[in-house]
């Protein structure tokens, strides 16, 4: 009871800050996240962070963001926590069943996400090893699924897909000192316990939960996009600087991307320009070759141009002696 009467009375304290900034915000101008909720918040968190310490910075040689103070006031920092603690509360609110006693809401829900965050975030440590593996694609897929709906459904199956992963990568995760392996078995279970309390929005139109967490999410983007902004402008010359502001997750999903280019069926890599690019002959070739669109490659003497490996270089290719 008592932290059901905490939570209400956060809920209230910050309802009340932004409850009226959000309902005035047009349809038109909330945005879609392309990042996990979970991961979204704590790079808000992140941003804000990196704002206080930025602005007077302990090494003198860098810029300080309150030269932008103009622009981006300190404060901005705190309205993003402040924006993040609401978005957390409504948040877990929308992934309610209605079902579960207000009491069992922290130890039920919070915990399904708090454990989708922790067996993703390692999975996806142990897994970024540079080798493209049936388990990557399953957890980009899997990660994906997460930002494509809300509700108990959702983080049902985000903790069976991440469950299954876990299993198929526990001799990795072992080599993890400490991890608890026994995460996977509650994982599995914690998913079944919320397949088994179907969610309150379930075959409903979206709730009005959903459509708050979205306008607060809106809110909190304009700020965290702000802070990123002033930083890349600011640190432009400072790329260690800047890459505390890049999005964590979305480096991963990148990195993940391109072991899949890299690993299909160990094929050569398109040309950046689609196809149209140069073509280099190996060592002893006759130099550049051009691929036109759709043609054939041909070397500046008229022969074939070969890949490394004797393979006639195909349209579009690059290959590099």
């Amino acid at each position: 009871m008592k932290a059901q009467n905490k939570k209400d009375a956060l809920r209230s304290q910050e309802m009340g800050r932004w409850s009226k900034l959000a309902a005035a915000l047009p349809a038109e101008r909330l945005i879609s996240l392309g990042v996990p909720i979970v991961n979204y918040l704590e790079e808000a968190e992140k941003a804000a962070g990196f704002l206080r310490r930025s602005w007077t910075p302990a090494d003198s040689s860098l810029p300080a963001m309150s030269s932008l103070e103009a622009f981006l006031p300190l404060r901005t920092a705190d309205e993003i926590q402040s924006l993040v603690r609401a978005c957390r509360v409504v948040h877990t609110e929308v992934l309610l069943p209605e079902s579960v006693p207000a009491d069992d809401q922290i130890t039920f829900v919070e915990r399904g996400r708090e454990l989708a965050a922790d067996l993703g975030a390692c999975l996806q440590y142990v897994l970024d090893d540079g080798v493209t593996e049936p388990a990557d694609l399953a957890l980009e897929a899997a990660l994906k699924r997460q930002t494509e709906g809300t509700g108990a459904a959702v983080l049902a199956q985000a903790l069976s897909d991440l469950a299954r992963i876990a299993e198929q990568s526990r001799d990795k995760l072992a080599r993890i000192r400490g991890f608890d392996l026994g995460l996977v078995a509650e994982a599995r279970a914690l998913s079944d316990r919320l397949t088994e309390k179907p969610s309150a929005t379930r075959g409903r139109p979206a709730s009005p939960l959903v459509d708050l967490r979205n306008r607060l999410l809106t809110l909190l983007d304009q700020r965290v996009a702000e802070v990123r902004r002033a930083g890349r402008f600011l640190y432009r010359k400072h790329p260690a600087e800047l890459r505390q502001l890049a999005s964590e997750y979305a480096r991963r999903q990148r990195a993940a991307r391109q072991r899949r280019v890299q690993g299909a069926a160990g094929g050569p890599a398109a040309a950046p320009n689609g196809g149209q690019g140069q073509v280099t002959a190996p060592a002893g070739g006759q130099g550049q070759a051009t691929a036109p669109a759709g043609g054939p490659v041909t070397a500046p003497n008229g022969g074939p141009v070969t890949a490394p490996n004797g393979a006639a270089a195909q349209p579009g290719a690059s290959s590099q002696g």
